[in-house]
């Protein structure tokens, strides 16, 4: 049985306007490539450092970084959020958990 938190994460992510694309590079308000934490990331790890990300929702960090060579991780309770994006990124560690 999904917990209330689990129904309204799903449902926000269901009905969010943002697309997996917008949120890696398409939207300058929630895209990773826009966001000023990539750039701390980028200068105190290196690609090939293991990463986890906790509480990645849809994971477009995940998507990104595993993208820059990272070894990333990606970790919600929901699992609609990763079913999505696994359907996209079948090459990505998702993991449903809490």
């Amino acid at each position: 049985m999904k917990s209330n938190a689990e129904k309204t994460w799903e449902t926000i992510w269901r009905n969010s306007i943002y697309s997996l694309k917008d949120k890696i590079d398409g939207d300058p308000w929630v895209g990773v490539v826009y966001s000023p934490i990539l750039s701390h990331i980028r200068n105190y790890l290196s690609p090939g450092n293991k990463i986890l990300e906790a509480g990645c929702g849809m994971g477009q960090w995940v998507v990104y970084l595993n993208q820059l060579g990272y070894n990333v991780i990606g970790l919600d309770f929901v699992f609609y959020a990763l079913k999505e994006t696994k359907n996209f990124f079948k090459e990505l560690k998702l993991i449903c958990g809490i």
